[in-house]
């Protein structure tokens, strides 16, 4: 019996090593003009138990609202988040607990596990914003406790159409001058 179990932490833990973590964006992007309310969300490629994060970060500003945490099963506590949008912290520390019995209970691979909506802020065309997870524990359905890391996310700030068409014309009048 002892045998098997440390076979089953040997193997879980093998293949957490392969799990992966990564951002979802909708609308896609990766530009999007000041003003824009795009909904930012984490997704993992396999089953999620439990999660937490210690900040959600934003190198250039912008506001966060309506953090969420997306479970099949909420019972028991759970915690979006505290919405903060304050020195380069959009949320801080949001987990949950999603409690499953059974292998694929919890978020399954693929779906969004937390989301949040970001608010894009006026900015020069060209800025680019990086927004950054720390400190991301996930246990899996096994209840494998394991801390995880995630690619920084880069937003790419661009004009608005009404100020290209502005500088469009204000083009063709210098050149129409010369």
């Amino acid at each position: 019996m002892k045998k098997l179990m440390v076979l089953m932490l040997v193997l879980g833990m093998a293949s957490s090593a392969w799990a992966t973590l990564s951002w979802t964006v909708s609308p896609a992007g990766p530009s999007y003009i000041p003003s824009d309310i795009i909904t930012i969300g984490i997704v993992a490629d396999f089953y999620v138990g439990i999660m937490s994060i210690d900040d959600i970060l934003s190198s250039n500003g912008g506001t966060a609202s309506s953090p969420a945490l997306h479970a099949l099963l909420q019972t028991g506590k759970y915690h979006d988040g505290i919405v903060e949008n304050v020195g380069g912290v959009l949320i801080r520390e949001p987990y949950g607990m999603i409690i499953g019995y059974e292998i694929d209970e919890g978020v399954p691979p693929g779906e969004t596990v937390w989301s949040f909506q970001y608010h894009v802020p006026d900015l020069p065309p060209s800025t680019i914003i990086t927004i950054s997870a720390t400190r991301v524990d996930i246990a899996d359905a096994w209840y494998m406790d394991v801390d995880y890391s995630i690619e920084p996310l880069e937003i790419h700030v661009v004009p608005e159409p009404a100020t290209i068409a502005l500088l469009g014309l204000g083009g063709l009048l210098l050149r129409r001058r010369k």
